[in-house]
């Protein structure tokens, strides 16, 4: 993983821009959470969800919930009461055809929605009412030799363009790119080298098909734009002790801290693996035919390009919290998650027990997206007990 600046920003006191092992001296602490109150209902009246996507708790405890399946954006008060909702199918002014992501816009009194089909970002206030929106096509935001992601802003203003490059079946690293509207050239702030491991397949030419065990990184932005963390968890070569690696960088890519984070491997068992290796193996035979191959050749082809790592990080997710900490959420021994909390300095300072659907943090609460009855989803508030 790299990132292009050179630069190193302002370091936080006791920090160095090379790799951080420093934990408090007495070991990471032990938090809890404590359930709180639920949003939602699988009765299907006013209150159930359809598909939430994006959870932008603010410190007070109330909440901010983007609805893809509503294609809507609404607001509930700290007791959980609906406050306001904005959105709406369509492409007019304040709607949208597929909301993606919602985040506080610059200053924290208004937020942004981005839109998956729309090539704009809308502004509402954090009561709802419509403010404007910024266009995003053109300018830069996709180079020809890229694909577009999606659009991002960051919390001085400007909006950054999140790309892969491409060629031919070949995936380059994901970039975060500063596109301001009067900044000149866009800037590389952020680089994951991979969006997820690729192993090469010899057909009549190099090809390129996913890795059967995920093991690429995570690209994560706290909810005001910054700062940027690039989370790698790669598989591991052995059992033996490994670490993942976090890289943080502000919105003009200064290099913020850089840390490695210990973690044991989960070993792949045979179950896994030969599940994994029947589902791959059947997909490959169903190439056969239009190939032009014999099964007996597929099979050959199978055996010498599919690798299953022995070893994999067992990370699930990194989920950022409004104080600039993130939480790594790892899948424990028993199936249950535990997040690893590093500060904004890049101390681990706590191990907590969390929930599966861990989605966002702020103040003193944990928010999660969990399943109801008829898959419907439900949010959960916790309360976060430091001692």
């Amino acid at each position: 993983m790299v990132l292009l600046s050179a630069c190193v920003g302002d370091l936080p006191e006791g920090t160095t821009a090379g790799v951080q092992y420093a934990e408090p001296e007495a070991g990471p602490a032990s938090w809890t959470l404590e359930p709180d109150i639920q949003i939602g209902s699988v009765e299907g009246t006013d209150d159930a969800f359809v598909r939430v996507v994006r959870v932008l708790p603010a410190a007070d405890g109330s909440v901010i919930l983007l609805d893809q399946g509503l294609t809507a954006v609404m607001r509930y008060l700290s007791s959980g009461q609906l406050a306001g909702r904005v959105g709406g199918a369509g492409p007019g002014p304040g709607e949208f055809v597929i909301p993606t992501d919602v985040g506080w816009w610059a200053g924290g009194d208004s937020i942004w929605v981005t839109d998956g089909v729309l090539p704009r970002v809308t502004i509402f206030s954090a009561e709802g009412e419509f403010g404007r929106t910024i266009p995003i096509d053109g300018g830069g935001f996709s180079p020809a030799s890229m694909t577009a992601g999606w659009a991002q802003p960051l919390d001085d203003g400007a909006i950054a363009s999140v790309v892969q490059e491409t060629g031919g079946w070949d995936w380059g690293p994901v970039r975060v790119l500063r596109v301001g509207n009067d900044e000149g050239p866009s800037m590389e702030i952020a680089r994951a080298e991979r969006a997820e491991s690729r192993i090469p397949i010899q057909w009549d030419q190099p090809g390129m098909m996913a890795h059967p065990v995920p093991d690429g990184p995570f690209l994560v932005f706290s909810p005001h734009g910054s700062p940027i963390f690039v989370v790698e968890r790669e598989a591991a070569d052995s059992g033996e002790q490994a670490s993942v690696r976090i890289r943080t960088t502000n919105a003009m890519g200064e290099l913020l801290w850089e840390v490695d984070l210990p973690y044991q491997p989960t070993p792949i068992g045979n179950a896994v693996r030969d599940s994994i290796n029947d589902a791959t193996r059947e997909m490959f035979q169903g190439m056969a035919s239009f190939r032009d191959r014999s099964a007996r050749e597929i099979d050959a082809i199978f055996e010498r390009t599919i690798t299953i790592p022995s070893y994999h990080p067992p990370l699930r997710s990194v989920v950022p919290a409004d104080d600039g900490s993130i939480w790594v959420v790892w899948t424990d021994v028993g199936g249950g998650s535990e997040a690893t909390v590093v500060s904004r300095d890049g101390v681990a300072i706590a191990q907590v027990s969390v929930p599966g659907g861990l989605a966002a943090v702020a103040g003193d609460y944990a928010w999660a997206i969990e399943s109801g009855m008829y898959e419907v989803p439900i949010i959960h508030r916790h309360r976060i007990v430091r001692r």
